[in-house]
């Protein structure tokens, strides 16, 4: 089972899931953070889990763990119609690229988002 944790409070998390879940159907269940949450999967993985940072990729058969960018990535695994862009997105000068991408629009989300977002870090 696959699972995809996200900060509900922030927009572009928000729409970034819902064309994920157009993209990739019933490849992932999400789930919005709560402590509860990811409070167990810091247990149950032994990594903490910071859902106001990163978007969360969790494969629960193997415990694998990917987040931000490589979450993306994972997550466009899941689907035959989507494996291409896996297969794009996991060249290492894109990994590279996407990963810097990736980090400066979560540390400026809440400016992306406009002027009524709730997210922030």
């Amino acid at each position: 089972m696959d699972i995809v944790i996200y900060d509900a409070d922030c927009g572009i998390c928000t729409k970034a899931v819902g064309k994920l879940r157009l993209w990739v159907p019933n490849g992932f269940v999400a789930k919005p953070s709560s402590q509860d949450l990811t409070r167990k999967i810091a247990e149950l993985t032994g990594t903490p889990i910071q859902p106001d940072k990163y978007m969360y990729h969790i494969n629960l058969n193997n415990l694998e763990i990917a987040r931000g960018y490589d979450a993306f990535r994972k997550i466009f695994s899941l689907n035959r119609r989507t494996y291409w862009l896996y297969v794009v997105m996991s060249f290492p000068l894109l990994k590279v690229v996407g990963r810097l991408v990736y980090r400066v629009v979560a540390q400026n989300r809440r400016r992306l988002s406009g002027p009524d977002a709730r997210c922030g870090l």
